[in-house]
């Protein structure tokens, strides 16, 4: 799998659309390095990090760039024929899927934490600051909530010939998550709706950590992205071998 996980890369970076996301999201850290560098003293004296300020927007957006840049769709080889060729060579389809999903993991990883590590050198020439686990398992909650998003692409990718199909619910379903939390709807299910965990991050960084509420989120949102991936593979075995 390791060795199609790095194939998929060198094949994605070879695509405009691979430094999509990563844009995005070095865009949102310029924004919030323009808002130190026009009001450093409200950054200082509330004690508000650059790379925590970062995180939510990372979060919010993040998906989309994940999505868009990211996932490698199945759909899309489906389609145009590319994944037949793929699936000529002497690999197996359940390596070739896999690989697929290392390689997503992969560029969610790099997509929240390059720009947090940039975050993270400007503070310390501006005040001194530096790298805390408290913004590792932030960042890595960032990053699995995200790889749900991902991997919800992919299990309806996995269904579809049609490239923006899986994309597109994967969002969706985010939407109606959103959507149902903040109408109060049915309340008891709040605490399984993927979008509950948007600031799932900010665990890290109270006075106390509360480590009970951070394996709650870490457990949902692993069983959405693990699920799904799962739940993609199974479908995507299936479909080609009709």
């Amino acid at each position: 799998m390791v060795k199609v996980t790095k194939a998929e890369i060198k094949k994605a970076t070879r695509n405009l659309r691979f430094y999509g996301g990563i844009l995005l999201t070095w865009a949102l850290a310029g924004v919030v390095a323009a808002q130190a560098w026009h009001n450093p003293l409200s950054f200082y004296l509330e004690k508000v990090t650059l790379p925590f300020s970062l995180l939510y927007p990372l979060a919010l957006f993040g998906p989309v760039g994940g999505i868009w840049g990211g996932t490698e769709n199945i759909a899309e080889e489906r389609r145009e024929g590319t994944l037949s060729t793929a699936l000529l060579r002497p690999l197996s389809r359940w390596e070739w899927y896999w690989g697929k999903v290392g390689f997503t993991l992969f560029y969610n990883l790099l997509m929240v934490f390059t720009p947090l590590l940039g975050m993270i050198l400007l503070e310390k020439i501006m005040w001194g600051g530096g790298l805390s686990s408290r913004l590792l398992g932030g960042g890595l909650m960032v990053t699995l909530y995200i790889s749900s998003f991902s991997a919800l692409s992919c299990f309806f990718s996995s269904l579809f010939y049609r490239s923006w199909g899986g994309p597109l619910l994967a969002l969706g379903v985010g939407a109606f998550s959103y959507i149902v939390e903040h109408l109060g709807i049915a309340e008891n299910i709040h605490g399984y709706l993927l979008t509950h965990y948007l600031s799932s991050f900010h665990i890290f960084f109270l006075p106390q950590i509360d480590w009970h509420q951070a394996l709650v989120s870490f457990l949902v949102l692993l069983s959405y992205t693990g699920g799904a991936f799962l739940l993609g593979a199974f479908i995507f075995l299936r479909e080609e071998e009709r």
